[in-house]
């Protein structure tokens, strides 16, 4: 945003702006990541990236992690997310926030969904049997893998 299109608040001068968060595989990968170490764990203690620990906390926008009312350090995988990684339900694949609230988007714009299974290159690990069971085919019968 410029300087001259930057909106601020009359009263405190406090720059108005509202963030635009993609549900990408990088964020994928990081809630896969949680989900591996039992859905309940410290940043510090998952093995992220460094892009990934500082976009990690997108995640709760989504309605994807909270965090752990006792230990602010601990993030946890809401129902939500094992929903969306297990089930492959639809989750809004933007959302907007101002000031760290998710907001409504601009006025106009199409909402689109995403899957977990619909991101490209996610590793295969994080899937569990029922997810791939129509792949699946009895020893013996058909091609074998």
């Amino acid at each position: 945003m410029s300087k001259k299109n930057e909106t601020r608040c009359p009263h405190c001068n406090a720059k108005m702006v509202k963030y635009r968060h993609v549900l990408n595989k990088g964020l994928a990968i990081c809630l896969i990541r949680l989900a591996q170490a039992g859905g309940q764990k410290k940043l510090s203690e998952l093995e992220l990236t460094y892009t990934q620990r500082n976009n990690f906390q997108k995640l709760q926008y989504f309605g994807l992690t909270k965090k752990n009312e006792d230990n602010r350090h601990v993030w946890i995988m809401t129902d939500l997310a094992v929903r969306w990684l297990q089930e492959g339900i639809n989750l809004k694949s933007v959302v907007y926030t101002y000031r760290g609230t998710v907001v409504e988007g601009p006025p106009g714009e199409k909402v689109k969904f995403i899957t977990a299974n619909s991101i490209n290159g996610l590793p295969a690990a994080w899937r569990q049997s029922f997810q791939y069971g129509d792949e699946a085919r009895p020893a013996g019968q058909g091609e074998l893998y």
